[in-house]
């Protein structure tokens, strides 16, 4: 083990004789570095070094991703009351519901800052739903008045043809359903979108 302007450093052997990795892993996180946050490397005499206590630092982050802020889906399921399902799915229409970035990768397995994904959830959620105010659809005599007036899914639906005016029924279900995790049933909001059509103004 050598220093470096007066700072222990470690190469890849270093690192194997210490800690016990195998060098394939130890490969394998320095070539995964974009996405791990693995320290960087020193060149010297043809051989890369880290710093020792920086690559301390970041060895023990690896062991324990969650305990630096972050969080991974498991996590995040468990405290939000969500299905992997459903947390798959929003990752997938991150491109249309602001879905945060993760912040770090280990292998297959990603990591979210835990506050700011909590606060995105939070915010993606309309105001707590209550079911349909009006008459049911189906109902056209009912002097109630028209399908799902006064639910804030009807609002909700309104608002999604507005921000996506020609997309397809189908994909404007599809955007409902993420915002609203799957909450209702695809024929539920064909219903509604029927009457936010028919009724775009509250």
């Amino acid at each position: 083990m050598i220093t470096i302007e007066g700072r222990a450093v470690l190469s890849r052997q270093d690192i194997h004789t210490t800690y016990g990795y195998a060098t394939s892993a130890l490969e394998r996180w320095w070539s995964e570095r974009d996405a791990n946050g693995h320290p960087p490397a020193i060149l010297l005499n043809r051989t890369m070094y880290w710093d020792q206590e920086a690559w301390e630092q970041w060895d023990h982050w690896r062991l324990n991703p969650e305990s630096q802020g972050l969080a991974g889906r498991a996590t995040l399921c468990k405290e939000l009351g969500i299905s992997v399902r459903t947390f798959d799915r929003l990752w997938r229409a991150r491109a249309t519901n602001g879905h945060p970035s993760f912040i770090r990768r280990l292998g297959r397995v990603m990591y979210w800052h835990h506050d700011q994904y909590v606060q995105w959830y939070r915010d993606l959620q309309p105001a707590e739903p209550q079911p349909r105010r009006g008459r049911p659809a189906g109902r056209r005599n009912d002097p109630a008045g028209y399908a799902y007036e006064g639910d804030p899914r009807l609002a909700l639906a309104r608002q999604v043809i507005a921000d996506h005016p020609d997309a397809r029924t189908t994909d404007l279900v599809q955007i409902l359903q993420d915002r609203t995790h799957h909450t209702w049933a695809r024929s539920t909001w064909m219903h509604i979108l029927k009457s936010a059509r028919q009724h775009p103004e509250g």
